[in-house]
């Protein structure tokens, strides 16, 4: 008989510590996936961060859009009337809109024009609905080629979530 409670006490002796063990794991798991966790989203938030740079640099780079005085390009720097009609086409012309998909994607692209104000100009326009967005603002020159005079203006790049 008293081999008999030995053998019960250390049975569960050995199935306490297991659960012990067990719980520990959980534990020690849900605390690793706690933390991974976090430094995918921080890691999803910097990629969405470098991904409206990259699609604010596109779209500042695009000769449709470039100002050229006395054979110069200037840097950041947008004609209003190039803009203006690009808008104008874009709004017109889904095959137009498709092309530029593969530039910026889901993208929101305005140029808002600082000083002295004037309208905003939607450039490009392709919201993802019921997504997150970053946004990127863009300090530009505006060039209004018929008065040969600049102003200044704020390029602004929605980057919606894929």
């Amino acid at each position: 008989m008293k081999k008999r409670k030995k053998g019960q006490i250390k049975m569960f002796e050995t199935i306490a510590v297991m659960i012990v063990f067990f719980f520990l794991l959980a534990f020690g798991l849900s605390f690793y996936f706690i933390i991974a966790k976090a430094g995918a989203q921080r890691d999803h938030e910097r990629t969405m961060q470098l991904q409206a740079i990259q699609s604010a640099q596109r779209i500042s780079t695009l000769p449709e859009f470039d100002c050229i005085k006395v054979g110069v390009q200037i840097e950041n720097c947008f004609d209003v009337m190039k803009v203006a009609e690009f808008s104008k086409k874009m709004a017109a012309d889904v095959r137009m809109k498709d092309y530029y998909f593969e530039l910026f994607g889901f993208t929101d692209i305005t140029l808002r024009i600082i000083h002295p104000e004037d309208d905003p100009i939607h450039v490009y326009s392709n919201p993802r609905r019921n997504a997150g967005y970053d946004l990127t603002l863009l300090p530009v020159l505006v060039l209004y080629p018929v008065t040969d005079t600049f102003s200044f203006g704020v390029l602004e790049v929605k980057f919606y979530e894929t």
